[in-house]
């Protein structure tokens, strides 16, 4: 390297362009490239660098001393793909005297397939976020026939929803004396309404595919199904 021009250590992080992660559609690798380059006598050393996210910090490394000399440069990568948003970083060096200094600098990190997922989360006039117990990221998309009445799976987009049942045939009731009379219980059938995404989570009280066609019975059995 060239110190005719400079006496001091330099840092720099680079590149300044985007990181993009995902599969084939890596443009620059994914990570967080930053260069020490000393032209003086400071004898500088990476020491700590922390990355952080709008949410929390994401990354710590620590690293061995490894004094650069007069004239010479090291080039450091740090992966960060994996953290799909705008990232700061802080990068501390010591110098030869004990004493340290502080750098910093931003990227954004893209991931073009989440970005597609995002848009059509847009699109289905969904929720994007951490959903279920396991608070993996995606998309609830919304329905178009939110609240309608259902008796069947196939009558929603989503979910059928059972909120109570219906009568389908009367009950008959046989006054005291009558002859020939059967009495018989009303026969019910589950109904509903649709559910409002396409996804549900939590325990609910679903109605099947193909209830419909199930015989009425006298007391209606809803299945609870979970889903996390």
């Amino acid at each position: 390297m060239d110190c005719r021009q400079r006496q001091d250590t330099e840092v720099r992080f680079l590149p300044s362009e985007d990181i993009v992660s995902g599969g084939d559609e890596v443009t620059v690798p994914g990570a967080l490239v930053f260069e020490i380059a000393n032209c003086g006598l400071e004898e500088p050393s990476a020491d700590r660098l922390e990355v952080r996210d709008a949410e929390r910090l994401r990354l710590t490394l620590e690293y061995a001393p490894m004094p650069l000399r007069h004239g010479e440069r090291a080039t450091y990568w740090v992966p960060v793909a994996n953290f799909a948003s705008e990232l700061a970083a802080d990068l501390t060096i010591r110098l030869r005297d004990g004493s340290t200094r502080r750098a910093s600098a931003s990227a954004l990190i893209r991931d073009p397939a989440r970005e597609r997922a995002m848009a059509a989360c847009t699109a289905c006039r969904g929720q994007w976020g951490r959903h279920g117990m396991a608070q993996r990221e995606g998309c609830l998309c919304r329905t178009e026939d939110e609240g309608n009445l259902c008796e069947d799976a196939g009558d929603c987009e989503g979910r059928c929803l059972a909120t109570g049942a219906r009568v389908v045939v009367p009950e008959v009731r046989c006054p005291r004396g009558t002859r020939g009379c059967v009495p018989r219980p009303a026969l019910r059938r589950a109904v509903g309404r649709c559910s409002g995404y396409r996804t549900t989570f939590g325990c609910r009280a679903i109605i099947g595919e193909g209830a419909r066609n199930d015989p009425p019975t006298a007391h209606v059995r809803l299945n609870l199904v979970c889903a996390d």
